[in-house]
């Protein structure tokens, strides 16, 4: 019994022996210089026709029958989120722990992005109402 125990602490002290006589790995991080730095490109203008489809797509979603319905910062996270893929039970787990209201611009914009209907309904249920005085 003393003699494991006494092999089992040489052991020991040979592994932490050979733990700080070994040598470690260089982890310092070898920096290039810059000769010289370059300026950005600037910006490409758009002609006036193109800047106003694109503000216009920016901020709004347009139908099938020319409607314009602006998009609201709750439909487009919404709609990001279905972009990335997220599952519709954690969209609506968010819509829950964040308490999110929505307006009737918010449930149109969803309602003429990509959503799926069961975050519409989740979203429909969770609109921003009147309290009517008792």
């Amino acid at each position: 019994m003393r003699r494991a125990g006494g092999l089992a602490l040489a052991l020991l002290a040979a592994l932490v022996l050979a733990w700080f006589l070994l040598q470690r790995p260089d982890t310092t991080v070898e920096v290039a210089e810059v000769a010289e730095e370059t300026a950005p490109e600037p910006p490409v203008a758009l002609h006036d026709g193109d800047d106003v489809a694109a503000a216009e797509a920016e901020l709004f979603i347009l139908t099938n029958d020319g409607t314009k319905i602006p998009k609201t910062e709750q439909c487009v996270l919404i709609a990001e989120w279905t972009e990335r893929h997220v599952p519709h039970f954690t969209i609506a787990d968010n819509i829950r722990d964040r308490a999110m209201l929505f307006t009737e611009d918010d449930v149109a914009c969803l309602t003429a992005s990509t959503i799926p209907p069961f975050v519409l309904t989740y979203a429909d249920l969770h609109m921003k109402r009147e309290r009517k005085p008792r």
